[in-house]
């Protein structure tokens, strides 16, 4: 009996230790304002909710409110790039 109660204490830790990744991992992914699966799903401008200049998905990014130096850079060298699934501001070539 000793063993069938050894085993479910390691399934209930393993469920819990998953649960709790899924719920970390799922904050950055797809509820995410930075969230994407290609470039193509990045922008810059200003930030739908809060006005601010912003970079991330392009469903929270108001593209007609531009922010040039925050966005490109004084130098013009920045870009807004998915990687690992989060817009992130690279500096180009």
């Amino acid at each position: 009996m000793r063993k069938n109660g050894n085993v479910s204490f390691v399934v209930l830790i393993l469920v819990t230790v998953v649960s709790i990744g899924v719920i970390l991992y799922g904050q950055k992914t797809l509820g995410s304002e930075k969230f994407c699966s290609a470039d193509s799903d990045c922008a810059c401008g200003v930030n739908t909710r809060t006005k601010e200049c912003f970079y991330g998905n392009e469903k929270y990014v108001d593209k007609n409110s531009q922010c040039p130096d925050f966005c490109s850079g004084i130098g013009g060298n920045l870009g807004i790039k998915c990687v690992k699934n989060e817009c992130t501001q690279v500096r180009m070539r």
